[in-house]
């Protein structure tokens, strides 16, 4: 929660008391806070904004981030998704956003090595992801489910604007989705005026400029050992600050193993690394969302390997060792919550640089 402090100021001289009354209101006005909360994405989310004109714009991004929700979505019986998944290689034709989010996808996919895939819907449900009925399968239930991944798998034709899956293969847009919609959100917000906002979309957090008084926005980040509290805190503007981690979504099987929901697309099993978290800040909060998992996927000494040569976003890693890993450019933007003052923050630095 961010609270404005204005300070009143008596005036004496009566001859600017109106001028300076109008001054007063128009910077009230200008700092107005406006807040909407729904849920959406399996998630409660929150948008705030200051000097909209009520909130009006703060319900078009709200519809417009249901609106992603119901073209996305893997469970939608009429969205984009569901009729792709149902169509298989015969394909159908997608609008324009649809295919553009693909391609987007897709490149990360393949910068990542795989680590980061579409198609690893099938294996999802088979763990029970997507329903809730969780279940460890056996090496043959978790063989034929992956036989129908792989981003292979996607064919597209860009010219007609068609996608189709080969192979009996499905998509999930569920890693990549919610950061498309916060990006999409701080559009409409844009467009509609807004210059200082904040969009929390559970995990994702999208900002718009600065706060009004021209500070940074304070981003925290969750301890994912004790998840009621927070190790870190970011500040940023005009970033998008994407959190993934196995502790949002698990299951513990009867022998007391945990489960989390990230699949590792190499074996199909759930994540199991040197990891607990990975944050991603990037200017767009779509690929902060997709690298946010691949990263998780693959491990502290790959991600770190892969930011050092294609570092075009900053990032923070926390291991499961108690370490805290940042890149470089977050040296004066992190610091840790006073409770963790004691750890050190290692900054690593980018190829090339001095």
């Amino acid at each position: 929660m961010f609270h404005v402090k204005i300070k009143k100021k008596m005036i004496f001289v009566i001859a600017t008391v109106s001028l300076i009354t109008g001054c007063t209101l128009k910077n009230l006005q200008s700092q107005a806070k406006h807040q909407v909360d729904f849920f959406a994405m399996d998630t409660y989310m929150t948008i705030t904004a200051y000097g909209t004109d009520g909130k009006s714009p703060l319900n078009q991004a709200k519809n417009e981030i249901k609106r992603v929700e119901r073209e996305f979505s893997v469970t939608e019986e009429n969205s984009t998704t569901a009729k792709l998944n149902a169509a298989g290689e015969d394909g159908i034709e997608v609008p324009e956003e649809y295919m553009e989010l693909t391609k987007k996808a897709l490149d990360v996919t393949e910068k990542t090595g795989g680590a980061f895939d579409l198609t690893i819907y099938p294996v999802l449900k088979l763990w029970g992801f997507t329903t809730g009925e969780y279940l460890v399968p056996n090496k043959v239930e978790l063989r034929d489910a992956l036989a129908l991944t792989g981003f292979q798998k996607i064919q597209k034709d860009e010219e007609n604007c068609r996608i189709a899956l080969k192979g009996n293969a499905q998509v999930d847009f569920g890693g990549i989705a919610k950061g498309y919609a916060a990006d999409r959100a701080l559009e409409v917000l844009k467009k509609a005026g807004v210059s200082s906002a904040i969009v929390n979309l559970g995990g994702n957090v999208a900002t718009l400029g600065t706060k009004p008084d021209g500070s940074l926005w304070s981003v925290a980040i969750r301890d994912p050992q004790t998840t009621d509290q927070y190790m870190g805190v970011l500040r940023v503007k005009d970033r998008a600050v994407v959190t993934s981690g196995g502790y949002e979504r698990y299951f513990i099987d009867e022998n007391g193993e945990k489960w989390c929901h990230i699949i590792d697309p190499s074996d199909g099993y759930p994540v199991k690394n040197d990891l607990l978290s990975v944050t991603i800040v990037n200017r767009e909060s779509t690929t902060a969302d997709a690298l946010s998992t691949a990263m998780y996927v693959l491990g502290s000494e790959k991600a770190m390997e892969y930011w050092e040569k294609n570092g075009e976003f900053e990032m923070i890693l926390l291991t499961t060792d108690g370490g805290v890993i940042a890149t470089e450019g977050l040296k004066n933007l992190f610091s840790l919550m006073e409770n963790y003052e004691g750890r050190e923050i290692k900054f690593i630095q980018s190829e090339g640089a001095e």
